[in-house]
């Protein structure tokens, strides 16, 4: 979602463990997204604290394609500050985005969310959120519970937040095609990137008005 302003001081959880979070995640969740099948793994670095985040996911309407085929989009998270706060780095090969991600609540063993923002220019920001699941489902009652907490603690409007189908999914290892190519990377940099451009050159002022415009 793009908005106007700085992104605000958003915290993890306390005692954040990032050895129990490592590991695959299913996302139930996310906003803004079309996509299917989409799963996160973070892989514990040698410091025991960093992470390297892979996402992998069906591309929207792959399912009129007669080809299983998968897109993997790269990162990195960068202990920031302690209490499951970290820099986030995309490596989406248009933009690298570049900002603050946080765990603000999981029990390691079923459920997480997270919530990410990045700064443009001093006025602009881009927030996303995610709710992650240990299994392929999760009960209805318990989305409905994170969906709420991601609304009041975070103002991420629950109609923001896509639900995403991980059913008939493909392994990675069986997927006919595999692209290490974020499609929604390249599709919401270009994006982003003409909307920040164009943004960038109107008085702030002026900037609200159209940023109110937009369908984020």
């Amino acid at each position: 979602m793009m908005g106007l302003g700085s992104c605000k001081n958003f915290n993890g959880m306390q005692n954040f463990d990032p050895a129990r979070f490592n590991g695959t995640w299913y996302v139930m969740n996310k906003v803004g997204t079309r996509s299917d099948c989409l799963v996160v793994t973070y892989n514990l670095m040698e410091d025991n604290q960093s992470f390297e985040v892979e996402e992998v996911r069906r591309p929207p309407y792959s399912d009129v394609i007669p080809l299983d085929f998968a897109i993997t989009n790269t990162g990195s998270l960068t202990p920031k500050g302690g209490n499951g706060k970290y820099t986030v780095r995309w490596n989406n090969g248009i933009i690298p985005f570049t900002g603050t991600y946080a765990v603000p609540n999981t029990d390691y063993d079923n459920f997480a969310i997270d919530i990410e923002c990045q700064e443009f220019f001093g006025f602009l920001r881009r927030i996303s959120a995610t709710i992650l699941s240990r299994n392929p489902e999760m009960d209805d009652a318990k989305v409905g519970e994170l969906l709420d907490e991601l609304s009041t603690q975070f103002e991420i409007p629950r109609n923001r937040m896509n639900a995403v189908d991980q059913t008939n999914c493909v392994e990675m290892e069986a997927n006919d095609f595999k692209f290490i190519v974020d499609e929604n990377g390249i599709r919401s940099a270009l994006k982003d990137l003409k909307k920040i451009e164009y943004l960038s050159k109107l008085p702030p002022e002026q900037a609200a008005e159209v940023v109110e415009t937009f369908e984020n």
